[in-house]
């Protein structure tokens, strides 16, 4: 598979996950999701080939944290990739105490 957008990308995990929030773009390797019903955002940036970097944080008062934790998924794999952000939930989750 060939360089996804980091906005498809990020359409493809909001669909996935059922989330209502559209992507925010920032240049063709960078996107974010504000998750806001969870109080949490989610970051993707595309790397060179197939790899991308996702980060997350929380949503307090309206306001994306700094990020609290990440990991790199191919977005060719979605199920992994699904399976990441998942990973990366459970450590805001541990975060939140």
């Amino acid at each position: 598979m060939g360089h996804m957008w980091a906005y498809d990308v990020a359409k493809h995990i909001a669909a996935a996950r059922e989330w209502t929030c559209r992507p925010q773009g920032f240049g063709s390797d960078q996107a974010r999701l504000l998750v806001e019903a969870e109080e949490r955002w989610l970051g993707v940036t595309t790397m060179s080939g197939d790899l991308v970097h996702l980060h997350a944080g929380h949503i307090l008062k309206g306001v994306p944290t700094d990020p609290v934790t990440e990991t790199s998924a191919q977005p060719s794999d979605m199920e992994s990739l699904l399976g990441e952000v998942d990973l990366l939930w459970q450590t805001l989750d541990r975060d939140r105490g």
